[in-house]
């Protein structure tokens, strides 16, 4: 299904399903786009060990395919009349106007809202989105929600229950806050979160002590 988004706050179905809007032209079928990366996947695995086993002339055939799939990438966007930049605009407004509720807190489902919160790695990803955003652009827009985040993000104290990988992408995402804002209580709950690592027994420990695991083991 693809859609040409004129207003953001607009909604669509897929069948009986309403989702949450998007850049236009954009398929927004989750089964179909899970289906595309997977057989996108077996192709490029194809492709893979073809080259490995063939001499340079098939490696050139396969890069200039591979620049012709660019080329025409290039082409699509050029005659929808937008610009990457317009495109990245667009997504970003999308994210602070839908995605963040305004308090320091990220919507995890949209239009339907099951989960607000300003933790682990759905949060931390759409509030490294943002960063990415600052260092790009230094939007100025960007600047007060990280700094109204790095307010709501916990403060993680020794031995609170929790598994590595969501304190450590909670130490990143406190880290981009703090880089974009200068936020002192950012670098507190960064600084924190990795301390948090040494307070809870048997996360490193096993065969591979230099690796932690996801739960204390």
């Amino acid at each position: 299904m693809l859609v040409d988004l004129a207003d953001h706050h607009e909604f669509y179905r897929f069948g009986n399903k309403r989702l949450a809007p998007y850049s236009g032209k954009v398929a927004i079928s989750g089964q179909r786009v899970r289906g595309l990366v997977t057989m996108s996947s077996l192709i490029l695995l194809v492709i893979g060990v073809i080259v490995a086993m063939s001499g340079s002339g098939a490696r050139a055939r396969v890069q200039h395919l591979a620049d012709q799939a660019g080329y025409a990438s290039t082409r699509t966007v050029a005659a929808s009349g937008a610009t990457y930049a317009a495109l990245a605009t667009r997504s970003v407004r999308l994210l602070e106007q839908d995605f963040y509720n305004g308090t320091g807190l990220w919507h995890m489902c949209l239009p339907a809202i099951c989960n607000t919160k300003n933790r682990d790695w759905g949060a931390d990803a759409l509030t490294n989105l943002l960063y990415f955003r600052w260092m790009t652009s230094h939007d100025p827009s960007v600047v007060p929600i990280m700094t109204r985040l790095a307010q709501t993000a916990p403060m993680w104290a020794p031995h609170a229950p929790a598994s590595s990988d969501s304190v450590m992408w909670d130490a990143v995402a406190d880290m981009r806050m703090y880089q974009v804002t200068g936020s002192k209580l950012a670098l507190a709950k960064a600084e924190a979160a990795v301390r948090w690592l040494g307070t809870v027994p048997g996360l490193g420990s096993g065969a591979c002590p230099a690796a932690d695991y996801q739960w204390p083991y």
